[in-house]
């Protein structure tokens, strides 16, 4: 019993201590308060958005507004406590301002209030002194929102910084980090969506240099495997195929000896973008013949793309029985394939047999609702019929492909569906020869999916048909503008 109590006393008076140490310590005070308000409305946050109704912005103000109060209660807790006595704390106070400051910054980037997000990561990069990568985050952060905001020039000035002070771009376990490292793909891509040439040319040299010095810089290791796929994605981005061909088979030597993937990239280029198809051709019999015919994707995916070739090559029965022998043997991937039923419909077609070529692609359009090549068919027996001077015949195929892309637009409402029959439409009216029109539905679609490629797409082409179709270079300049700052992609960097 004796033991037991002076035990216990112990216990009591370590306690004692602890909480004398506390309450004479104000950095563990106010960190702990910190660390309390930053639990608590974490919490609130994730509690909205388990319950989130539409119109519901009261709470969420209320939360913004405690990350708001919480980021000063850090900033001001930093000025006035000494880092050097209380190290640990200090750190850790450091710390709880940025996640704070950082969730404060990605509610007013989603609310699009782009200039107060500004506001907010400048107040964190001056009143915090923050290292490392919650300094990279932050600025590239500050980047992207300046971007958004339509300040691009400042946000390029973040982005070169960025660019030229981490080399390499790695962490400290040697990871690489791809939020820096893809920058300048990124600020070439966005000069080449925006149309501007000359720009474009520059920023593709630039970072043509980067990857290639990363590659010469650091061979064999994880670097060199991201550059040299870099460099392939930004010269077939660029129409050099020679070059990326180049990139690809280095990345093959790299690679996994037993993968063909990158090996059928190659032969794809050849075959579809240099007009090689012997070669290609050859390629994918190669490929083919390591497979075995139990493999039910690669086997009849390797057979379709050779069918492509004979295609090609102006064999169309051989292509065609090739088909047959897929939809025989392997009905699964048939069945999920619109274009091998299209490359059917077609090889009837150049054949001259125009009514069996039109019955397949009726067999297309039914078995394959909402596809590209469903939806691409509709425009193409129009045309076919307006070039046979065939016009009521057209103009029923016209008004049909119109009331499809209709149909497909309310079936996919808020999904890539309805963007991809947004694209097909306004192909419709610039075929009619209405620019205005055609404009206006690909304004729609980008303002419906500013982030998705379909919405880039549609966005760079309204801006060539406003500034080549309809004169009007003041619009096409001024929606550049909004298309350099919706290509910032803020959400995908905005971490904690």
């Amino acid at each position: 019993m004796i033991g037991s109590r002076d035990g216990l006393t112990a216990l009591l008076l370590c306690a004692m201590v602890a909480g004398l140490s506390c309450s004479d310590n104000p950095a563990v005070r106010r960190r702990y308060e910190a660390e309390k308000q930053f639990a608590r409305v974490e919490k609130r946050l994730r509690d909205f958005h388990a319950r989130q109704q539409p119109g519901d912005t009261l709470q969420l103000r209320e939360i913004t507004a405690s990350y708001r109060d919480l980021l000063g209660f850090c900033i001001g807790t930093l000025d006035s406590i000494n880092d050097s006595l209380y190290p640990a704390d200090y750190r850790d106070l450091k710390h709880l301002a940025f996640r704070s400051g950082t969730r404060l910054s990605q509610l007013y980037f989603s609310a699009r209030q782009y200039d107060t997000c500004v506001v907010v990561l400048k107040r964190l990069l001056e009143g915090v002194g923050l290292e490392g990568s919650p300094l990279v985050a932050t600025r590239l952060n500050l980047a992207k929102a300046f971007q958004s905001s339509g300040a691009w020039d400042s946000a390029l000035v973040i982005y070169n910084d960025l660019i030229a002070g981490y080399y390499p771009p790695v962490d400290t376990t040697g990871e690489v980090l791809f939020s820096l490292f893809s920058l300048p793909a990124n600020i070439y891509l966005t000069a080449a969506y925006t149309g501007d040439s000359l720009e474009s040319m520059t920023q593709l040299r630039r970072a043509e240099s980067y990857y290639n010095k990363l590659v010469s810089d650091f061979p064999g290791t994880k670097l060199e495997v991201a550059g040299r796929a870099s460099l392939s994605k930004l010269y077939r981005r660029a129409g050099q195929w020679e070059k990326a061909i180049a990139e690809l088979t280095e990345l093959d030597r790299l690679g996994n000896p037993d993968n063909p993937m990158i090996r059928l990239e190659i032969a794809d280029i050849y075959g579809a973008k240099l007009g090689r198809t012997d070669r290609a051709l050859e390629l994918y019999t190669q490929l083919r013949e390591r497979i075995n015919q139990d493999d039910t994707l690669n086997y009849p995916l390797l057979q379709f793309k050779i069918s492509i070739m004979l295609m090609q090559k102006g064999r169309y029965a051989e292509a065609r029985q090739k088909l047959v022998e897929v939809k025989r043997d392997y009905p699964v991937f048939f069945a999920g394939s619109p274009l091998a039923q299209l490359t059917i419909a077609r090889s009837f077609e150049l054949e001259g047999k125009w009514n069996r070529a039109e019955a397949e692609y009726d067999l297309l359009i039914e078995k394959h609702p909402g596809s590209d090549e469903a939806m691409s068919t509709y425009l193409h027996i129009a045309d076919y019929y307006k070039k046979n001077n065939r016009m009521a015949e057209a103009d029923r195929w016209y008004r049909k492909a119109e009331e499809y892309y209709d149909r497909m637009s309310v079936r996919g409402a808020g999904t890539l569906l309805e963007a991809k029959a947004l694209i097909f439409k306004a192909d419709l009216y610039q075929r009619r020869e209405d620019p205005e029109k055609t404009a206006a539905i690909l304004l729609d679609l980008f303002n419906r999916y500013p982030q998705s490629e379909p919405g880039r797409r549609a966005m760079a082409q309204a801006i060539d048909i406003y500034r080549q179709d309809l004169g009007q270079a003041a619009r096409a300049d001024s929606l550049t503008e909004v298309f350099k700052a919706a290509l910032s992609q803020v959400d995908e960097t905005f971490e904690i």
